[in-house]
């Protein structure tokens, strides 16, 4: 039998939904301030608990998503792009450079699961008297010097379905120095656009044991999206929406997030994360066509994907699509994004950051399998 789907994200075992769901989650997910059905939905509403008003200034990388940037330009920020340092990592020294008197917040993200130079971000902060907001999207359960990212600032957000099997679900977390949270007039996301993430989510496994049914997958999700999400641009970055800006977490997602086994998922993306770098290590000190990330894994690192660096993400992704094995050309494009000449290492990361999966449903066959293509895409080139 020929390998099946290798996925970027997990799946959903249908038997998770005949469990016994927990009396309580883990934090971050734990959140009664607010759950919302997409993590920019999140932002967006913060801000008026972060007492921040249309024309304040906020600094924020320009290496993003697009959709978390937008809530904020949509709510009225005004945008103060800064670089990031080739690894990812904040460059304090050159951040502190762009504050202006007009700065209210500073926005960050904490890629991959690593932490960014939280010490020294926060000494920036406190001297400026700006507000932090940390982008935990893709750092969930992630923490730093003990403590949970999201959790040091004045408002983190949160987004489950990069790390978890559920169709959708955000939530930002704000510090206790901040106004009460308000009863908000959220609504039920539309059927439509739940039902085809959930059946996604379950026909998935279907897809990882026959070759023949990863193709169906792919492209009947492909369909669908068109179909019933609207339009998709061609970076295949979802755009915020003001008109789902109320939209809460669905019921469904709840529902599987008391099933799931959060300590067990952890534990497991911590291990395959170690196995699959482990394993490529000897064959990429032979070469020099791909390398790893240059980050510090810190006590508490819980990553989202294993990063590498690679000399052109978009081959890459489509060299290994070709075998079944689905990965990330980190936020490859975007055409909307001003004056990008500004921002070397964000043009450098966009074309160079290949996302490999290290999900909790990944066996070590599907690993090896992975390792074995890289590697013939290595001897080819």
């Amino acid at each position: 039998m020929k390998q099946g789907q290798v996925h970027l994200l997990p799946s959903l075992n249908w038997k998770v939904l005949l469990d016994r769901p927990k009396s309580k989650l883990p934090q971050p997910l734990d959140s009664n301030q607010g759950e919302f059905y997409y993590t920019r939905n999140a932002i967006w509403h913060s801000l008026k608990y972060l007492q921040l008003s249309p024309g304040d200034e906020i600094l924020v990388p320009a290496y993003n998503s697009r959709s978390e940037v937008q809530a904020l330009a949509d709510y009225g920020l005004k945008l103060n792009h800064y670089d990031t340092l080739p690894n990812t990592q904040v460059d304090t020294e050159a951040l502190e450079k762009q504050i202006t008197p007009e700065t209210k917040a500073l926005y960050i993200i904490h890629y991959f699961g690593f932490s960014q130079p939280l010490d020294e971000i926060k000494k920036i902060t406190k001297m400026h008297n700006l507000l932090l907001l940390e982008d935990c999207a893709l750092a969930l359960f992630s923490k730093y010097h003990g403590k949970l990212l999201g959790f040091y600032g004045d408002a983190g957000y949160f987004c489950y379905r990069k790390y978890l099997e559920i169709p959708n679900g955000g939530s930002y977390v704000l510090s206790t120095s901040h106004s009460k949270i308000q009863e908000m007039n959220l609504t039920k996301p539309a059927l439509l656009s739940t039902l085809p993430e959930l059946a996604g989510l379950l026909i998935k496994p279907l897809s990882e044991h026959y070759s023949w049914f990863a193709s169906l997958y792919s492209w009947l999700r492909k369909k669908a999206r068109a179909k019933l999400r609207g339009k998709k641009i061609d970076s295949g970055i979802s755009d915020f929406a003001r008109e789902h800006v109320n939209w809460q977490v669905s019921k469904i997602s709840k529902y599987i997030l008391y099933r799931l086994e959060i300590p067990k998922i952890i534990n497991q993306r911590i291990y395959n994360y170690n196995y699959l770098k482990q394993t490529l290590k000897p064959l990429i000190k032979k070469n020099n066509k791909i390398r790893f990330l240059n980050l510090e894994e810190q006590d508490g690192f819980v990553p989202h994907c294993l990063p590498l660096v690679v000399h052109d993400n978009v081959f890459w992704q489509q060299a290994l699509a070709k075998h079944n094995i689905e990965t990330g050309a980190w936020w490859h494009y975007d055409p909307f994004f001003p004056n990008a000449e500004r921002y070397p290492n964000n043009n450098w990361l966009r074309q160079h950051i290949l996302e490999i999966p290290i999900h909790q449903d990944l066996s070590k066959k599907d690993m090896d399998y992975i390792v074995q293509r890289v590697k013939n895409i290595i001897t080819k080139k």
